[in-house]
C-alpha cells in the first residue's frame, strides 16, 4: 500500500506486478484466515475456496506477465 502512495505522482514503474501482489495476497489472506472454518463446511464449498485461491494466483501471473511485456518487449522494440 505505501508504494502505490508513493508512486501518485511519480511515473508508474512495476505498477502491475504490485497491483497483481496486492490483489493476490489480500484475497489469499482472507481465503486462509477462514481455513479453520474449512473443516465444518461441505465438499462442495471446499472446493470453491481452493478454486477462488487459483484464481487469484493465475490473475497474480497475468499482471506479472502485462508488466514484463511492458517493461521488457517494448524496450527491444525501440532499440531495433
Amino acid at each position: 500500500m505505501f508504494h502505490f502512495y508513493n508512486i501518485l505522482n511519480e511515473k508508474r514503474v512495476y505498477y502491475y506486478i504490485n497491483t497483481g501482489i496486492f490483489i493476490y495476497l489480500f484475497g489469499s489472506t482472507f481465503l486462509f484466515i477462514t481455513g479453520n472454518l474449512i473443516n465444518t463446511l461441505t465438499n462442495d464449498f471446499r472446493n470453491i475456496i481452493w478454486i477462488l485461491n487459483g484464481v487469484l494466483y493465475i490473475v497474480y501471473q497475468i499482471y506479472i506477465f502485462i508488466e514484463y511485456k511492458k517493461t521488457f518487449l517494448n524496450k527491444k522494440a525501440d532499440n531495433e
